[in-house]
Parts: C-alpha cells; structure tokens; sequence
C-alpha cells in the first residue's frame, strides 16, 4: 500500500513499466520495480522516472539500442501482454488477471528469462496456465491451442 504520494505502478514512462514497489528508502523515496520494453529490469526512483529514465539503459547503448533482437516478435508480445494482464489496472484483461491476484512469476518479469524458459511459441499456439488459479511461472504455463485453452478455461459466471 501506498502511503505517501503517487501510486505508480501499472504507468509507463517511456520505454519503462512500473511493476511494484521495491522499498522506501531512508529519505522517503519511493524505489519502483519497472520491466522495460526489451527485457530489462531496474529499480528506480519516482524522480528518476519522472524526469530521467527512459528505459533499463538499452536505449543508451555505445552503437546504438541494446535489445536481444525479439521486440515486437510474436513471443515478445505475448510476453508483454501477460504483464499487461497483471499488472496495467488500464487492460481490458486486467479484472480477470490482476485484480484476481494472477501475478507473473519474478524470473518472468524479464523477457531473456521468459524466453530461455518458454521459447518460441508453436504456430497457433499461445500461452495458457495449467491451474488457472495459478501464478505465471515456470511450471503452470504451456504453449496451447486455443481448443486446449477452451477445455482449460474456468466457468463464467452467469451475470
């Protein structure tokens, strides 16, 4: 819970997410967990992000941007809307996904570390939880068929 000040998480600043708070440090500033848009995760102040940080540094690279070379690929963008999903109150999914306390695993807040685990997805293939009540984390998710995924959903509830 916030107590003093803005909430950030879910905001974009640039190429950076605000996932979490990380801590309070002894001065009163807030230190924000943020995903970037590459991959990369960094901690920053509210300040920083505000008025400095554009991104995890891959933007600042000596020859140009610094990416692992997956951005806007199809595994990237599944990758980016499971955070979405999670974390951004704004998405169309997020009452099904965060507000239902789904979160994504910290080793999958980075993308390297989605991919190594997940790789590239089959064709017509998407991401899906085993357990449904279940994290986003090694373990519980699958590259599934949109049939499997439908065999797999919970039941809706009837408004």
């Amino acid at each position: 819970m916030i107590h003093n000040g803005a909430n950030l998480i879910g905001q974009r600043f640039t190429k950076l997410l605000v996932t979490g708070l990380a801590y309070t440090d002894e001065r009163g500033n807030r230190v924000w967990e943020c995903v970037c848009d590459c991959g990369g995760h960094i901690l920053a102040t509210t300040v920083k992000l505000r008025h400095r940080y554009k991104s995890c540094g891959c933007l600042v690279g000596r020859h140009g941007p610094i990416t692992h070379g997956k951005t806007g690929t199809r595994v990237w963008n599944i990758w980016a809307g499971m955070l979405g999903r999670c974390y951004v109150k704004t998405s169309g999914s997020y009452r099904d996904y965060g507000a239902r306390g789904i979160t994504v695993c910290e080793r999958w807040k980075t993308f390297e570390n989605f991919y190594v685990d997940m790789g590239d997805p089959p064709d017509k293939h998407s991401i899906d939880r085993i357990n449904n009540d279940g994290n986003y984390e090694p373990g519980n998710c699958r590259w599934a068929t949109s049939k499997e995924q439908r065999a797999n959903q919970r039941p809706r509830r009837t408004r």
